[in-house]
């Protein structure tokens, strides 16, 4: 009887063992289910879920010369690509959207596009014009190049920033250069960005910029700004929406987005030989948020009352929401266009 009893005991007690594991694997089993039910998403093309324990997606590793781009950095390269703390460009701080990233790294890729061009000796003297993002890359590329440099801007701000990062960095109107003496035959190139776009139609500044270079030398001048047919779609869709809501026909800021034809001419009317000058189409992905604040804040800065511009952008997206915005209603494309040239300040009969 008693061996009777110690053999039921062992058999409920093997019993609940085996039990508490099949509830112990149960458990196990249903844990990453249950930690990731959550953050699982439906696929868009099988229209199932997937297979429960499917870990949720890693972030990809950072390739060689990346970095993450925090808030305020991407806050600080936008509003310095605007030009001026007169336009206010709203960034949300929570998170970095796709076009901001992607426009600071083509900013990169800009940048040591238009240092290879240059390629400056050690003993060169370079002049840059404009102290935007770009060109404020280049500014110091040319630097580590090896290159000396003399920067000029009219935004105060912008020639604080660049001293505080080494640049030489002086308050000068381009405008004026053929006044500035000091400067004239004491550079042998010189480099025009995006800020200075308004400027390069003007007569006075090609002609400063030919007066810069040393005598007798081929100087380089390199150059990379908005050109044909940039945002072509939010601009007549601005353009429309100005005069439905003001009721008379506002007009826009004139701006220079020269043809490669166009910038071609105005160069060689100014004594330089271009030796290449061509468009880059390129198509940016934003959100609307990006939309309203990398794109259409910068154009409307001539609407003085805060709430008729507001008014003016959002039926700007209205109206070119069925052309940029694509089906999942999140993702707009804009259609961008930059002309970017090389010339030299000797003038050869071609």
């Amino acid at each position: 009887m008693k061996n009777t009893r110690m053999m039921n005991t062992t058999t409920k007690g093997s019993m609940a063992t085996r039990a508490g594991s099949r509830r112990a694997v149960h458990v196990r089993a249903q844990a990453p289910q249950q930690q990731h039910k959550d953050s699982q998403k439906k696929d868009v093309v099988s229209g199932s879920y997937p297979p429960a324990g499917t870990p949720p997606p890693r972030p990809l590793p950072l390739k060689k010369g990346e970095r993450i781009m925090t808030a305020p950095v991407i806050k600080k390269t936008i509003e310095k690509e605007v030009g001026g703390q007169n336009n206010t460009v709203m960034i949300r701080e929570s998170g970095i959207s796709a076009a901001a990233t992607t426009k600071a790294k083509r900013a990169e890729e800009e940048m040591t596009a238009l240092a290879q061009m240059l390629n400056p000796s050690p003993s060169d003297r370079v002049l840059v014009l404009g102290l935007g993002t770009l060109g404020t890359r280049v500014a110091r590329d040319v630097l580590r190049m090896g290159a000396s440099v003399v920067a000029i801007d009219t935004d105060q701000n912008a020639v604080n920033d660049a001293k505080s990062q080494g640049i030489n960095a002086r308050f000068v109107d381009a405008q004026n250069l053929t006044k500035k003496e000091e400067y004239h035959g004491q550079f042998d190139s010189a480099v025009a960005t995006g800020t200075m776009s308004p400027w390069l139609r003007s007569r006075s500044v090609l002609q400063g910029v030919h007066s810069v270079m040393r005598d007798g030398s081929n100087g380089k001048f390199v150059g990379e700004l908005r050109g044909h047919g940039d945002s072509a779609a939010l601009r007549v869709a601005l353009t429309a929406a100005i005069e439905e809501i003001v009721g008379s026909k506002l007009e826009m800021p004139a701006r220079f987005l020269p043809t490669a034809t166009d910038m071609s001419k105005q160069l060689r009317n100014q004594f330089f030989h271009v030796e290449m000058c061509k468009l880059i189409p390129d198509v940016q992905q934003a959100s609307v948020g990006d939309l309203r604040n990398l794109y259409l804040m910068p154009m409307t800065t001539h609407i003085e009352d805060g709430e008729l511009r507001h008014k003016v952008i959002q039926r700007a997206v209205a109206l070119c929401e069925g052309v940029l915005c694509d089906s999942s209603g999140t993702s707009w494309h804009v259609g961008t266009t930059t002309v970017r040239f090389m010339a030299t300040s000797r003038y050869l009969m071609e």
